[in-house]
């Protein structure tokens, strides 16, 4: 379950955290709203946010228009990160994502920012040592950052996943792997392929598929967004997102919003063919649970 945290503990390591059911509850009484970028579609956003998202109400608001005052009564959904500093290895990691939180108050009355959930991003930018050092500005992860894994359908299904762990107020470890035995239902369905996965391989489209034995389908972006947002039945598509040093790899079901197969790799980078045979292996062993 990999790539989708969700526990009061934003800088998860070993574990997610636990949340209380004054917390739960405390969430559930907020009115959400979700910052999106200014290039984002925020009507087509909101409508499809809606069809999933229903443990608060959900406003969609773009940057520009977002006045940052962090209120009582209301939690966000904004792109958020945070950065390491190896000194043996003089290697700084920067993680993005979007970050579910609120604010709370402490019982002496001092404001302070709670996480419920974190959705990794994939930067499509190169981070540098000065603007690391300087610090990304929210300007900046708006207006100019772009994130692979950043469109209408995939967000639609992450938000979903939330939705429905908070709900029944469930953690879930950011580094988990594991797979569902609907996972084998790709033994005769399609699996669909973001365009951006075979881009960043940049490599031949047959080495990454080699020992992928069943039914796959590229598709770019609009075209993923119209079948995940239109079709009734299950969309089984693939996820794959580094994150600093960790790489994660991921298959969901759109319908309902889920997670079939998590992996996760710490200090790995490149999508390769191995781990598509590793997702052909759990396909089959899925198909006979």
């Amino acid at each position: 379950r990999d790539r989708i945290g969700v526990g009061p503990i934003e800088y998860v390591k070993t574990k997610s955290g636990k949340f209380s059911v004054e917390e739960i509850a405390s969430f559930k009484s907020t009115y959400t709203i979700f910052v999106c970028r200014d290039q984002d579609d925020r009507e087509l956003l909101e409508i499809e946010l809606k069809k999933i998202w229903n443990i608060t109400p959900i406003k969609v608001v773009k940057y520009s228009e977002f006045i940052d005052i962090e209120e009582d009564g209301k939690s966000y959904f904004t792109i958020s990160y945070f950065t390491r500093y190896s000194e043996s290895n003089n290697i700084y990691s920067t993680h993005f994502y979007l970050n579910l939180w609120m604010n709370e108050r402490s019982e002496k009355g001092k404001i302070r920012q709670k996480s419920y959930a974190r959705i990794e991003l994939f930067p499509n930018f190169k981070d540098s040592d000065e603007r690391i050092k300087t610090k990304y500005t929210k300007d900046y992860l708006y207006n100019e950052s772009n994130f692979y894994n950043w469109n209408v359908g995939l967000i639609r299904t992450y938000i979903g996943i939330v939705n429905n762990l908070l709900k029944i107020g469930e953690e879930r470890w950011l580094y988990e792997s594991e797979f569902e035995k609907k996972l084998g239902q790709l033994k005769d369905e399609t699996l669909y392929i973001p365009s951006y996965i075979i881009e960043s391989f940049q490599g031949d489209e047959n080495e990454l598929f080699k020992d992928y034995d069943y039914n796959y389908e590229v598709l770019n972006n609009s075209q993923l967004n119209e079948i995940i947002s239109t079709s009734k039945k299950s969309v089984y598509f693939l996820v794959y997102v580094v994150s600093s040093t960790d790489k994660y790899i991921n298959v969901y079901d759109s319908n309902p919003p889920k997670i079939l197969y998590s992996k996760y790799k710490g200090l790995s980078y490149k999508l390769k063919s191995s781990d598509l045979k590793d997702l052909n292996n759990k396909i089959h062993s899925a198909s006979k649970k």
